[in-house]
């Protein structure tokens, strides 16, 4: 799947923005938002993919293409939390086993007291 990415700031710092991950007709796939990408690390804030689109990989490809995007910033490191206090434990562990398969690893064993986990990847 081919997407059109559009890069949106939405923080009055300057610092904080959105990709949307749009398809040939201009309906969003996926947002990723992010932080902090003038320093060599950058934190991901938010990853979503539209719920109808789930299993066809396209947060794959999305999450793949902002990390070249990153690489091609100077970007050494990227982090996330993963999971959600209201989420099941069931949607936790999707969203952790996705970002396993994207190559990060868990800061230290564990979810913390809310149900979340903090992730890390060098790129």
């Amino acid at each position: 799947m081919r997407f059109k990415v559009e890069d949106i700031e939405w923080s009055n710092t300057g610092g904080d923005r959105t990709r949307y991950f749009k398809d040939a007709q201009g309906v969003t796939k996926a947002t990723l938002s992010y932080t902090n990408i003038k320093k060599a690390y950058t934190f991901i804030t938010d990853f979503f993919v539209n719920p109808f689109e789930k299993g066809q990989g396209i947060g794959t490809k999305a999450y793949q293409l902002f990390e070249n995007f990153l690489k091609s910033e100077g970007v050494k490191e990227i982090e996330l939390v993963a999971g959600d206090p209201s989420f099941s434990e069931q949607k936790s562990e999707q969203a952790e086993n996705f970002w396993f398969k994207m190559g990060f690893r868990p800061v230290r064993e564990g979810r913390g007291r809310v149900g979340t986990r903090k992730f890390k990847k060098q790129i």
